[in-house]
């Protein structure tokens, strides 16, 4: 089919998923696909985005470029994974631009994933930039991530390592992390880190468990239904989550914090704790920031990868 219109394709590359859409200038989701991460290679993970970006683009004639969003620390302007956790293996200085570039033969532009997200709520949300100067983005899911934009710009990092919140020291010498540090955040706050709250709760109280305990879909239905075990783990995981939000507020003053990933599913309970949090912290010279879940869901990413394009050409 003939489309008069410019398209970008968008590409959130997740540590198990992956998010492949058609994404219009003003953020519109045309077509999207969503796959399984073959995460066991580099090689695996761009042969796999080449097949379903070929299958998805056939038919559209008006293509002018391909966007990344993925996990690790992009070095945007030479348009490489500066670095990556063993969440996606060997991915370190993985040349999949050029490899993406000759295999389309477009302009393909990368970012961090959460850096993606935030510029999807930047571009699409116009009200957004009008009342806040200032915003971060953090998102919980498997890990902990973050990005930080001022005035409306993203900012990076010379090393990408701008809003890499995840690995900020939360409780120096603390759990050791994937990143070879001890006490970095995202071991306090992520799924994986709630889950590790959860089970040690279970062996302190003594109360039996399963694999079939820690599933999401039953901790979602246990918090719900004031599972105290539970409950009480989410609390203590968004109570270091404020912490964590009160030295970012000192750092760099934001006026906006926006949460995304799949914690969001726990959004009321959670902003009670953290605006209940943020009002002990608070002082005379202090304006305390809004809290808000993103309402783009899983989607922030794949529609901020492809949003890239049009901001880039």
């Amino acid at each position: 089919m003939s489309n008069r219109e410019k398209l970008a394709v968008g590409a959130d590359i997740g540590g198990t998923k992956t998010n492949i859409a058609i994404i219009t200038k003003n953020g519109s989701i045309k077509e999207l696909k969503k796959i399984q991460t073959t995460a066991e290679n580099p090689e695996a993970i761009k042969d796999s985005l080449i097949k379903n970006i070929t299958s998805l683009i056939n038919g559209y004639d008006n293509i002018i470029g391909i966007g990344i969003a993925s996990a690790g620390r992009v070095i945007f302007k030479k348009k490489i994974i500066g670095y990556a956790t063993d969440n996606l293996k060997d991915w370190t200085e993985y040349p999949l631009v050029e490899q993406l570039k000759n295999e389309f033969e477009l302009p393909v532009f990368i970012d961090n994933d959460v850096n993606a997200a935030l510029l999807s709520e930047i571009k699409i949300s116009d009200s957004l930039m009008e009342k806040y100067n200032n915003i971060v983005f953090i998102t919980i899911g498997t890990g902990l991530g973050g990005a930080l934009a001022i005035d409306g710009k993203i900012i990076r990092g010379s090393t990408g390592s701008a809003g890499e919140f995840g690995h900020m020291l939360l409780y120096p010498g603390g759990k050791p992390c994937n990143c070879g540090k001890y006490g970095c955040a995202e071991q306090y706050i992520s799924g994986k880190a709630f889950k590790k709250r959860l089970k040690e709760k279970f062996k302190e109280n003594l109360v039996s468990f399963d694999k079939g305990d820690l599933k999401d879909d039953i901790i979602q239905r246990e918090i719900k239904r004031d599972n105290v075990l539970y409950r009480s783990t989410l609390r203590e995981m968004t109570e270091d989550l404020a912490l964590l939000l009160e030295n970012l507020k000192n750092s760099f003053d934001f006026e906006l914090c926006i949460f995304g990933g799949s914690f969001s599913a726990y959004s009321e309970i959670m902003l009670e704790i953290i605006r209940k949090e943020f009002e002990k912290y608070n002082h005379k010279y202090y304006k305390n920031p809004d809290f808000i879940f993103s309402e783009m869901g899983n989607k922030a990413g794949v529609i901020g990868a492809g949003l890239l394009v049009f901001e880039q050409i």
